[in-house]
């Protein structure tokens, strides 16, 4: 991830997954899994004070950001599963309900659809199929 700041404002966001890069400034910008758990994983301190910047320009309402259902349960998985430190499951459904009902994040799903062109991608640019999902879901919502 690189995550370009002017203050407390965000000038640009982009993810690189493989040889495509997604920018996150195009708005609602798409926030991958690890921003989710670097922002509750007390092990990753740098990368939480990062993520953290990232996530308060939604809460603030200056900055609409987009996550999919993908997203949200793959940050439950590692955030309970696979940190340091795991973080009680109350707190991560807390954290996700929140987002879900937090009208400064978009949520995003995919269909039958979306998984074929993300086949597509993954052959095409030699993705994971996880990483060519959330790329396939996300255009096809913007």
């Amino acid at each position: 991830m690189h995550l370009l700041l002017s203050g407390q404002d965000i000038i640009s966001v982009s993810i690189c997954i493989g040889p495509v890069t997604i920018s996150m400034t195009d708005q609602p910008a798409l926030v991958d899994t690890n921003i989710l758990c670097y922002a509750l994983d007390s092990g990753e301190q740098k990368k939480q004070g990062a993520a953290a910047v990232l996530l308060f320009q939604c809460w603030s309402k200056r900055l609409i950001l987009t996550v999919s259902i993908q997203n949200l349960a793959e940050f439950s998985v590692v955030i309970t599963e696979k940190v340091q430190y795991p973080v009680p499951e109350e707190i991560v459904t807390w954290f996700i309900r929140d987002i879900v009902l937090f009208e400064g994040w978009k949520v995003i799903s995919y269909n039958p659809g979306t998984i074929i062109n993300a086949v597509s991608l993954q052959q095409k640019y030699s993705l994971h199929f996880w990483d060519a999902l959330l790329v396939a879901t996300k255009t096809a919502w913007h």
